[in-house]
C-alpha cells in the first residue's frame, strides 16, 4: 500500500444520515480543490473496522489575547482527541477543535460540558484536528488520548466498500480516465449504470416542506429522474470533461483550461425566445470544464451522486464491534470512521489561504469522515424583498404587465463547526397575498424537478453579509389584485436535506396610466375653435379614453375621445391621424375643440392652454395625470381706449443755460403700449389757415382759443416722435428758446399692433410751454439804532414786477456780510402784503430788537423776491442783494461790573492781585472804545491811577498770573488758551488802603466798584 496524504483544504469528505426508501443510510460527499485538477483514477470508499490507533500526549496550555485557552500537542494533527475536564457547579465549559495549528483554519467540532462534572471525558473529532481552544471555568488534565490522523489513514484496519467515479463511456478511451466498473465491492456496474444506481438508491426521500412558515401551500418537491439526469442533463458536462482530459495532460493546468460551447441569445424576462436575427449573432462561449464539473458536484446532492462525488452506504453495515465508543458526561455516542482516497500525481502551487509553496504529489490522497452532520440546515434568517432597480421592464405584448425586478435577500449562513450542516443551495417561492406559492427556480428540462439557486461569491473578496436572489419578472399589480407579493426561501445542503421556509412581503409596483403628450394648440378666434394635436405611444398600452381640456381666462372645455375600439392607425370619428408624424408605435392626432369664446373686451391678449389625460384599456378606469400644458396666445384685433390727458397747461421745467426746457409727460390708460405725436401752435394754425400766434401774450392767455380748434382737421401738422412705449410716460424737450405752446397727442396701440386714432378735440392733447421767471428790482435799505434797537426800512420799486416778499439777513462782522451764504439764514421774511405801497414803491419796516452785543457793529443786507404762480407758468425770481449796511448797537445802561476780588498770591508777597468781571466789549467801535481804570489809595493817602482803553488791554496767553514786575502798572487778562475769556486783572501794592475800579462806555456812562482794606 502506498503512503496516503491528508490535505483537508484540498480534498475533504463529509457525511450525514438521511432516509432513503424508508431506511436510515449514511450519505457521503467529497470534493477536490480545483487547483489539484481532475485525477485520472476512481475514488475509493473505505470503512475502518479495527481498534483505533490511540496515543497518549502531553498537552501545552496558554492563554490567548482574547482570554481563551489554547491547547496544543507536539505529535501532529489528530482525527480525534479525548480531554479530561473538571467543571465546577454553576459553570459551563466549551471546547472547539480547529483544523489549523494555534487556533487557525476552521472549527471542525464543538462540545460543551455543564457543571458539576468531575474528570469528564470530552471527545472532539476532526479531519484534521490540529489545536483546541477552551472557554469557561474548568480544569483540563495535562494529558489526553489522541488518534493521530496520519497514523489512522495509513493503518491496516481499512476495508474497501466501493469504487466511485465519473459516468464515463467508451468515448473516454484515450483520455487516461479508467473505464472500469464502479459500485460496491462485489456488485460493480458499468460507470453510467453505476451512476444511475447511486442516484436511485442513494438520494434522500424527502424534499422541501409542503407549506411555508405562514402555512401557505408550496408545490410538492420533485426529485429528478436518475437516468435522465445522468444520460441527458449531465451530458454537456461529461463532454466538456472528456475534451479536458483528452487535450490537457497536466492536472495542474485543468483549472485554467477552457472549451468552446455553442450558445443561444438569452430569452427575455417575459420568457420569449430571442428573435432569429439575434440568434444568428450568437457566438461560442469559453467555459472551464473543471468548474462545470465541480460546481454541481459541490452544491447539488443529485449531481454529486451522478458525477461520482458521493455515495450512500447502509447504516446497519456500519455498526460493528470494532468501532470507537466513548462517553461524554452521560451522553454515549457511537462513531464509524470512513475514508475516501484517490490516486493522483500533480505538481502545483498551493492555493490561498495556504502557504504559497509548490506541492509535488505522487500517491494517494485521503480524506477522513469522522462525525456526521446530523441536523438539516437552519431556516434562512433576515429574509427581505426589496426593489432592486428604480425602473421597470416594459410589457412583452401590448396591454401586458410591466415587470419589476425584486431583490430577495437573507443573512449569509454562519457555520461554526464541521459537524454543522452547511447550506449549499436554496429554493425560492413566490405567491400573491394568501394564495398558493410558485417555485421560482429553473426547471430541469430533461430530468424533471428544479435546479436549485446557488449564490456566487468572489473568493478574493470578503464574504458578503447577505445572500441575494433577484427575480426579474414580478408583474405589476392591477386593481382588485393582492398588493403584496410574498417570497419564501428554504435552504438545502449537500445531502438534499431542506430547512423550513422563511417568508417576507414585498409591496407590488403599480404603473400609473400613460400620460398623452400634448403637442400643439392653434386657436381660431373668428370661429371660436381650437385645434389640438396630441400623441399616444402604442408600444405598451392601448388608450380607452383620452380627454382634451382647453382653458381660457373665462372658460374650460373638456372633450372626451373614445378610443376603446380604435387601432393604432384608425382613430375614432372626429379625430385626425397625422400620418407624416408617425414614428414606430408613436402616433400623433389632431382634434378640433368647438364652443370657445374670446372676450377681447376683458382680455387684450387671451392665452389658451391645452392638456390631455387618459384611461387605458387594462387600467380598470384609473385616470392618468394631466400632460404638461401647451399654450398659444390670441391678440385682440381691437384698439384699446384712448388714454386720459389733462386739459390744463402742462408747464415744462425752467429753461437750462442753453435755453432748453424739459418735462416728462405722464398719462393714464389701459393700452399695452402707446405712440406719441407732436405739433406746435404755429403748425396747427397754419394747417387750419389761421394767423400766427401773438407771442406778446402769455401762453396761458393763448391756450383757451387753441383748445377750441378742430385738431382732427390739423392731423397732418402732427409728427410721430416716440413709440411704441410700454410705459405711460415720455420725457420731452422743447426747442431752444421756444415761447410756443407744443401739443402732444398720445395714441393707444393694441397687443396686435393696432394703433388707435389721434383725438379730434383739442382738450385731449398735452399743451406744453416753457415757464417764465420774473425778477424784482434791487431794494434800498436804511438802518438806525436807538438804544440797542435797530429799525430797518426797505423800499422796493414795483415798476415791472410786484414784490412777493423780502428777506433780511444780519452778519456780526464785515467778513460775514460779504455774501448771503456767509451771513446765514434770514432773520426775518416780510410778506408782500405787509408793505405800504405808494407811487410804485413798496415800503417795508422792521425792528431788530436783538441786533447783537452793545457797542459792536451789525451788518444788514436784504433781497426782494417775486411771487411764484405755477398755474400761470410764472416762477418768482430774486433780486440782487443790497450792499451791507452797518450800524453800531448802543445801550441805555452803563456797562456791567461785578465780582471784584483782591487776593494774596504766595509768589508775590509784596502785592495783591485785583480782578473783576464785565461784559464790555474789547472792540473799538465808530463811537470809540470802553475805558478801564484802577485807582489805589495808599496808607499815606497818596492816589495812584492806571487807565487803559479796552482795545489796548494786555492779553496774556498763559495759565498763571504774570510776575508783578512785568505788569506793574497795567490792566491785563490771562488764560491758558483764550485770554479774552479771562478776568480783568491788575497788580497793586500790598499796603494800599482802598481800591476803586471803573469802566466807562463810549457814551461816558460809568460803572464803579470799591474795596477797602480791613
Amino acid at each position: 500500500m502506498s503512503t496516503r496524504y491528508l490535505f483537508p483544504e484540498l480534498f475533504h469528505v463529509v457525511g450525514a444520515q438521511i432516509p432513503v426508501k424508508g431506511k436510515a443510510r449514511t450519505a457521503l460527499r467529497w470534493i477536490l480543490h480545483a487547483s489539484l485538477g481532475l485525477p485520472r483514477a476512481l475514488f475509493r470508499v473505505w470503512r475502518y473496522e479495527k481498534a483505533l490507533p490511540t496515543k497518549s500526549v502531553t498537552l501545552t496550555q496558554r492563554t490567548l489575547d482574547g482570554g481563551e485557552r489554547l491547547v496544543t500537542w507536539n505529535e501532529g494533527p489528530a482525527a480525534a482527541i479525548a480531554l479530561t475536564v473538571t467543571v465546577p457547579a454553576g459553570s459551563s465549559f466549551t471546547v472547539r477543535a480547529h483544523s489549523g495549528a494555534a487556533a487557525a483554519g476552521h472549527v471542525v467540532d464543538v462540545e460543551t460540558v455543564v457543571g458539576p462534572a468531575t474528570n469528564a471525558s470530552v471527545v472532539l473529532f476532526g479531519s484534521p484536528l490540529s489545536s483546541v481552544t477552551a472557554t469557561g471555568n474548568a480544569t483540563i488534565t495535562a494529558t489526553a488520548t489522541v488518534v493521530l490522523a496520519y497514523e489512522l489513514v495509513n493503518a491496516d484496519g481499512w476495508k474497501l466498500l466501493e469504487t466511485v467515479g465519473l459516468p464515463v463511456d467508451k468515448s473516454f478511451s484515450g483520455t487516461g480516465y479508467p473505464l472500469d466498473k464502479q459500485g460496491p465491492v462485489g456488485s460493480e456496474l458499468e460507470p453510467i449504470d453505476a451512476a444511475i444506481r447511486r442516484v436511485k438508491e442513494g438520494s434522500i426521500d424527502t424534499g422541501w416542506p409542503a407549506t411555508t412558515d405562514r402555512g401557505t401551500a408550496v408545490p410538492a418537491f420533485a426529485a429528478p429522474d436518475a437516468s435522465a439526469l445522468v444520460v441527458d442533463e449531465l451530458k454537456p458536462v461529461r463532454e466538456q470533461i472528456r475534451t479536458l482530459l483528452r487535450d490537457v495532460s497536466d492536472p495542474a493546468e485543468h483549472v485554467k483550461a477552457t472549451v468552446h460551447i455553442k450558445t443561444r441569445a438569452p430569452r427575455s424576462v417575459h420568457g420569449v425566445d430571442a428573435p432569429a436575427r439575434w440568434q444568428d449573432q450568437a457566438q461560442d462561449a469559453d467555459v472551464q470544464p473543471l468548474v462545470s464539473l465541480l460546481l454541481p458536484a459541490a452544491t447539488d446532492s443529485y449531481a454529486a451522486l451522478a458525477l461520482g462525488f458521493g455515495t450512500t452506504v447502509d447504516v446497519a453495515a456500519q455498526l460493528r464491534p470494532t468501532v470507537l465508543t466513548h462517553v461524554e458526561a452521560t451522553n454515549p455516542r457511537t462513531l464509524v470512521f470512513f475514508m475516501v482516497t484517490v490516486e493522483h500525481q500533480v505538481k502545483m502551487q498551493m492555493p490561498a489561504p495556504l502557504p504559497p509553496v509548490t506541492l509535488s504529489l505522487a500517491g494517494e490522497l485521503a480524506a477522513l469522515y469522522v462525525e456526521p452532520q446530523n441536523n438539516a440546515p437552519a431556516v434562512p434568517s433576515g429574509v427581505s424583498a426589496l426593489s432592486s432597480a428604480v425602473h421597470l421592464d416594459p410589457p412583452g405584448v401590448r396591454d401586458g404587465r410591466w415587470l419589476e425586478a425584486v431583490r430577495v435577500a437573507w443573512a449569509a449562513p454562519q457555520t461554526l463547526a464541521g459537524s454543522q450542516a452547511r447550506p449549499t443551495a436554496y429554493a425560492v417561492a413566490r405567491g400573491f397575498g394568501t394564495g398558493a406559492m410558485e417555485i421560482q427556480l429553473e426547471k430541469r428540462a430533461a430530468a424533471g424537478g428544479w435546479r436549485t439557486f446557488v449564490p456566487a461569491t468572489n473568493p478574493r473578496e470578503q464574504t458578503p453579509a447577505n445572500v441575494e436572489y433577484v427575480e426579474a419578472g414580478l408583474p405589476e399589480v392591477f386593481p382588485s389584485e393582492p398588493n403584496t407579493a410574498v417570497y419564501a426561501v428554504a435552504a438545502t445542503d449537500w445531502f438534499g436535506r431542506w430547512s423550513g421556509w422563511a417568508s417576507a412581503d414585498h409591496p407590488r409596483a403599480s404603473v400609473a396610466p400613460q400620460v398623452p403628450a400634448t403637442r400643439d394648440i392653434q386657436a381660431d378666434a373668428a370661429h371660436g375653435t381650437a385645434k389640438v394635436e396630441f400623441a399616444w405611444d402604442w408600444s405598451h398600452r392601448s388608450p380607452k379614453q383620452i380627454t382634451i381640456r382647453v382653458v381660457t381666462p373665462d372658460q374650460q372645455v373638456d372633450r372626451v375621445l373614445d378610443f376603446s375600439t380604435a387601432t393604432i392607425d384608425t382613430p375614432p370619428a372626429g379625430v385626425e391621424l397625422i400620418a407624416s408624424e408617425s414614428l414606430g408605435n408613436l402616433r400623433t392626432y389632431r382634434v378640433t375643440i368647438n364652443g370657445l369664446s374670446f372676450a377681447f373686451g376683458l382680455h387684450p391678449r387671451i392665452t389658451l392652454s391645452a392638456r390631455a389625460r387618459a384611461t387605458e384599456r387594462v387600467g380598470f378606469g384609473a385616470v392618468s395625470a394631466w400632460s404638461p400644458e401647451r399654450t398659444t396666445m390670441v391678440a385682440s384685433p381691437l384698439a384699446p381706449p384712448p388714454p386720459f390727458v389733462p386739459a390744463q397747461m402742462w408747464w415744462a421745467s425752467i429753461p437750462d443755460p442753453r435755453g432748453v426746457a424739459r418735462t416728462t409727460l405722464t398719462w393714464t390708460g389701459s393700452a399695452p403700449s402707446y405712440v406719441v405725436y407732436v405739433a406746435d401752435e404755429t403748425a396747427i394754425r397754419r394747417e387750419l389757415g389761421l394767423p400766427s400766434a401773438d407771442l406778446a401774450s402769455p401762453p396761458e392767455a393763448r391756450l383757451p382759443a387753441l383748445r377750441a380748434l378742430d385738431f382732427g382737421a390739423a392731423r397732418r401738422a402732427f409728427k410721430r416722435v416716440a413709440g411704441p412705449l410700454a410705459q405711460p410716460s415720455l420725457p420731452v424737450e422743447l426747442s431752444r428758446g421756444s415761447k410756443l405752446i407744443h401739443f402732444y397727442g398720445v395714441a393707444p396701440v393694441g397687443v396686435t399692433g393696432v394703433e388707435g386714432p389721434l383725438p379730434a378735440a383739442g382738450n385731449a392733447y398735452f399743451a406744453v410751454a416753457a415757464p417764465r421767471i420774473l425778477t424784482p428790482e434791487v431794494p434800498r435799505l436804511l438802518a438806525r439804532d436807538a438804544g440797542g434797537v435797530v429799525t430797518l426800512t426797505i423800499e422796493v420799486p414795483e415798476t415791472n414786477v410786484p414784490v412777493g416778499r423780502v428777506t433780511i439777513h444780519r452778519a456780526p462782522n464785515r467778513a460775514r456780510a460779504v455774501t448771503l451764504e456767509h451771513a446765514g439764514p434770514p432773520i426775518a421774511v416780510l410778506d408782500g402784503s405787509t408793505a405800504v405801497r405808494a407811487n410804485g414803491i413798496a415800503r417795508f419796516t422792521f425792528q431788530d430788537v436783538a441786533p447783537g452785543r452793545a457797542w459792536q457793529p451789525a451788518f444788514y443786507r436784504t433781497v426782494a423776491r417775486a411771487t411764484t404762480d405755477l398755474t400761470r407758468g410764472v416762477y418768482g425770481g430774486s433780486s440782487e442783494a443790497t450792499r451791507a449796511v452797518d450800524v453800531v448797537v448802543t445801550r441805555n445802561a452803563a456797562p456791567s461790573l461785578s465780582d471784584l476780588r483782591v487776593e494774596d498770591v504766595a509768589t508775590a508777597p509784596a502785592h495783591r492781585l485785583v480782578s473783576f468781571l464785565t461784559d464790555a466789549t474789547l472792540v473799538r467801535s465808530m463811537r470809540g472804545a470802553h475805558t478801564f481804570a484802577v485807582q489805589t489809595i495808599g496808607a499815606d493817602a497818596q492816589v495812584g491811577v492806571r487807565r487803559v482803553d479796552a482795545d489796548a488791554l494786555t492779553l496774556l496767553l498763559q495759565p498763571n498770573a504774570p510776575d508783578p514786575a512785568s505788569q506793574a502798572n497795567t490792566i491785563f487778562r490771562f488764560h491758558a488758551t483764550d485770554p479774552r475769556s479771562g478776568r480783568n486783572c491788575a497788580w497793586v501794592p500790598r499796603d494800599v488802603r482802598a481800591i476803586v475800579v471803573e469802566i466807562a462806555d463810549p457814551a461816558g456812562r460809568t460803572s464803579r466798584l470799591t474795596w477797602r482794606a480791613p
